[in-house]
């Protein structure tokens, strides 16, 4: 019985194999652009969708101010702060258009990273943290800088020199 669900599940997986192989490809991934109308370069997210982002970002920023007083009374700490931070500024880099504003976002994004880095750095100097955590902050200190340049790249315009012009 084993052996006839197995060579089932074999065939169905081949026949789905070769349908795939099988079908067109209506858009492959250079020709996506071309697919849109003239003029029609990003989708307008739905009013649904548009304020269910809006209100998961006003339950995030409440769970900052929280994090904040608890901070501020001595029974919070910076770590889960900079996390409520971080989550609350990368979900307005979600939803914004505006290419400034994504740097902006990005730029205080690599701020607070910055100083929780320094952070577990000196506890790991003191002996109180660990090597792991370092790294891992490291890391996405690391991979946000990238992101800000990507983004500060994409809103600079290309400079055109006259050599480039001359064929």
């Amino acid at each position: 019985m084993l052996k006839f669900f197995i060579a089932l599940l074999l065939n169905l997986s081949l026949i789905g194999g070769a349908w795939c192989q099988a079908a067109k490809q209506d858009n492959k991934a250079g020709e996506l652009p071309l697919a849109l109308p003239a003029g029609l370069e990003e989708v307008q997210l739905p009013d649904a969708l548009t304020q269910l982002q809006e209100k998961y970002i006003a339950v995030q920023e409440k769970i900052v101010a929280l994090r904040q007083h608890k901070l501020a009374l001595g029974k919070g700490d910076a770590k889960s702060l900079d996390a409520a931070k971080l989550g609350l500024l990368q979900s307005k880099l979600g939803i914004e258009k505006d290419q400034g504003k994504k740097i902006e976002f990005l730029q205080e994004m690599v701020k607070l990273q910055s100083e929780s880095h320094a952070r577990s750095q000196r506890k790991q100097k003191n002996g109180s943290g660990s090597e792991d955590d370092t790294l891992m902050q490291e890391v996405q200190l690391i991979a946000t800088q990238i992101e800000l340049l990507k983004a500060e790249k994409k809103a600079s315009p290309m400079a055109i020199t006259p050599e480039k012009n001359k064929l």
